[in-house]
Protein backbone atom coordinates (compact mmCIF):
# COMPACT_ATOMS: atom_id res chain seq x y z
CA UNK A 1 0.00 0.00 0.00
CA UNK A 2 1.43 3.49 -0.74
CA UNK A 3 1.84 6.16 1.68
CA UNK A 4 -1.22 8.29 0.02
CA UNK A 5 -3.52 4.82 0.20
CA UNK A 6 -2.38 4.52 3.59
CA UNK A 7 -3.06 8.20 4.30
CA UNK A 8 -6.50 7.81 2.92
CA UNK A 9 -7.60 4.62 4.96
CA UNK A 10 -6.27 6.32 8.20
CA UNK A 11 -8.74 9.26 7.25
CA UNK A 12 -11.51 6.74 6.37
CA UNK A 13 -10.93 5.23 10.02
CA UNK A 14 -11.35 7.99 11.98
CA UNK A 15 -13.98 9.56 10.25
CA UNK A 16 -15.80 6.18 10.67
CA UNK A 17 -14.48 5.99 14.39
CA UNK A 18 -15.86 9.17 14.96
CA UNK A 19 -19.41 8.18 13.58
CA UNK A 20 -19.27 5.21 15.88
CA UNK A 21 -18.09 7.08 19.36
CA UNK A 22 -20.55 10.04 18.84
CA UNK A 23 -23.16 9.28 16.27
CA UNK A 24 -26.74 8.74 16.94
CA UNK A 25 -28.27 5.34 16.14
CA UNK A 26 -30.25 7.45 13.24
CA UNK A 27 -27.24 8.43 11.91
CA UNK A 28 -25.36 5.10 12.14
CA UNK A 29 -28.00 3.00 9.97
CA UNK A 30 -28.16 5.65 7.17
CA UNK A 31 -24.30 5.96 6.90
CA UNK A 32 -24.97 1.88 6.49
CA UNK A 33 -27.19 2.77 3.75
CA UNK A 34 -24.97 5.00 1.93
CA UNK A 35 -21.86 2.10 2.60
CA UNK A 36 -23.79 -0.33 1.01
CA UNK A 37 -25.34 1.69 -1.99
CA UNK A 38 -21.83 2.94 -2.87
CA UNK A 39 -20.09 -0.21 -2.86
CA UNK A 40 -22.86 -2.01 -4.81
CA UNK A 41 -22.05 0.93 -7.49
CA UNK A 42 -18.57 0.23 -7.32
CA UNK A 43 -19.85 -3.85 -8.75
CA UNK A 44 -21.89 -2.20 -11.68
CA UNK A 45 -19.49 -1.77 -14.45
CA UNK A 46 -21.79 -1.32 -16.56
CA UNK A 47 -23.51 1.50 -15.00
CA UNK A 48 -22.84 4.70 -14.62
CA UNK A 49 -22.80 6.30 -11.10
CA UNK A 50 -22.40 9.61 -9.52
CA UNK A 51 -21.97 10.91 -6.02
CA UNK A 52 -23.14 14.63 -5.00
CA UNK A 53 -22.68 15.81 -1.74
CA UNK A 54 -23.53 19.09 -1.04
CA UNK A 55 -23.60 21.33 2.31
CA UNK A 56 -25.36 24.48 3.01
CA UNK A 57 -22.01 26.22 2.86
CA UNK A 58 -22.52 26.86 -0.98
CA UNK A 59 -20.01 23.29 -0.77
CA UNK A 60 -20.33 20.94 -3.10
CA UNK A 61 -17.92 17.63 -4.33
CA UNK A 62 -18.90 15.25 -7.56
CA UNK A 63 -17.57 12.20 -7.38
CA UNK A 64 -17.97 9.79 -10.86
CA UNK A 65 -18.30 6.21 -10.35
CA UNK A 66 -17.33 4.53 -14.12
CA UNK A 67 -18.52 7.41 -15.22
CA UNK A 68 -16.30 9.98 -17.52
CA UNK A 69 -17.45 13.92 -16.79
CA UNK A 70 -19.64 14.05 -19.73
CA UNK A 71 -22.19 11.60 -18.38
CA UNK A 72 -21.10 12.58 -14.63
CA UNK A 73 -22.84 16.39 -15.80
CA UNK A 74 -26.35 14.13 -17.32
CA UNK A 75 -26.66 12.19 -14.14
CA UNK A 76 -26.27 15.60 -11.71
CA UNK A 77 -28.82 17.42 -14.48
CA UNK A 78 -30.98 14.26 -14.62
CA UNK A 79 -30.69 14.70 -10.65
CA UNK A 80 -31.94 18.25 -10.20
CA UNK A 81 -34.63 17.41 -13.23
CA UNK A 82 -35.93 14.67 -10.56
CA UNK A 83 -35.71 17.22 -7.81
CA UNK A 84 -37.19 19.63 -9.20
CA UNK A 85 -40.04 17.56 -10.64
CA UNK A 86 -40.54 15.44 -6.74
CA UNK A 87 -39.56 18.72 -4.21
CA UNK A 88 -39.67 21.94 -5.41
CA UNK A 89 -43.54 21.82 -6.70
CA UNK A 90 -44.37 21.42 -3.23
CA UNK A 91 -42.45 23.64 -1.75
CA UNK A 92 -44.24 26.24 0.33
CA UNK A 93 -44.49 29.88 -0.80
CA UNK A 94 -42.18 31.00 2.82
CA UNK A 95 -39.22 28.94 2.06
CA UNK A 96 -36.32 31.08 1.69
CA UNK A 97 -33.02 28.90 0.11
CA UNK A 98 -29.84 28.74 2.10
Amino acid sequence: MSEVDTELAQAAIKAIERLAKHGTKDQKEHFTRVITALAHCYGEDSKHHAVLLVSSEDEMMTMAINADPWETAGLVQMCYDNMNLKVFQKMPETYTPH
